[in-house]
């Protein structure tokens, strides 16, 4: 999955309505609902609640800060538009 500029709204690549590989039934980035994007899960390490696999994201990285992944649902829900 692609979170980099420019690479986020690949249809193959990207997140944003792409289904998840490792949670079969949700999308990585599902615009308009946080709560069924697998992104969501993978930051707050919830990511085996809704049937996924592998490690929190970002890896290799410190977890963000839990105000970060509020931003990040708020433009999940608002339709995760390329603005």
């Amino acid at each position: 999955m692609s979170l980099e500029a420019g690479g986020i709204y690949d249809p193959v690549l990207g997140a944003v309505g792409v289904a998840s590989r490792e949670a079969p039934g949700l999308k990585r980035i599902d615009p308009g609902s946080s709560l069924s994007s697998y992104l969501v899960a993978k930051l707050e390490d919830k990511q085996a609640s809704v049937g996924g696999i592998g490690d929190r994201m970002p890896l290799g990285a410190p977890p963000l800060d839990p105000i970060e992944i509020q931003v990040i649902r708020e433009w999940i829900d608002q339709g995760a538009q390329d603005n």
